[in-house]
This record gives structure tokens, C-alpha cells and sequence, in this order.
């Protein structure tokens, strides 16, 4: 006999439901190409908040993060191609 104990997660317009993921939010964004900042507003987000941040380019990472009445502005270098940019909020 096998238990699964993998929680079932069910993503819908960003909204992450189910198992101990129940309590966070994705939200995703292009930081263009040349720009220096990405701000994410109305996120569930308060300064006691968890995030990871993830991009589609391999160790960039935003130089400042400032989380202020629900928005979320990402700080990075400027680029020379577009970046996609992942953040999950729990």
C-alpha cells in the first residue's frame, strides 16, 4: 500500500489552491529591455510576507525590492533583451 502525500495544486488566474501551497500568489511580468524597474500592484503583499523571485536569466537577481500598500517594485540592472520575471508570495 502507498500513501501519496504530495498536496494536489490547482493554479487558476495566478491563484495557487491546495496543500500548503493554499497560501501563496504567482504573479508574473516582462522587465523590457533597457528598463531598470517592474512593479507588481495589487498583490496580497505586506512587508511580513515571504517571496522568491525567479527570471529567465540564470543568476540575475533585482538589486532592491520595496513592498508598499499592496505593490511590489523590483529594482534590477538594465538588460539588453527582455526578462521574464516570476514571483511567488506566501
Amino acid at each position: 500500500m502507498s500513501v501519496n502525500l504530495e498536496p494536489a495544486i490547482l493554479v487558476e488566474n495566478g491563484k495557487v489552491y491546495g496543500g500548503a501551497a493554499s497560501l501563496s500568489y504567482v504573479v508574473t511580468g516582462v522587465l523590457t529591455a533597457g528598463s531598470t524597474t517592474l512593479t507588481f500592484s495589487n498583490v496580497p503583499i505586506t512587508s511580513n510576507s515571504m517571496i522568491d523571485i525567479y527570471t529567465n536569466v540564470y543568476g540575475l537577481n533585482p538589486t532592491n525590492v520595496v513592498v508598499d500598500n499592496n505593490s511590489m517594485t523590483l529594482t534590477f540592472e538594465a538588460q539588453q533583451t527582455d526578462v521574464s520575471v516570476k514571483v511567488k508570495v506566501s
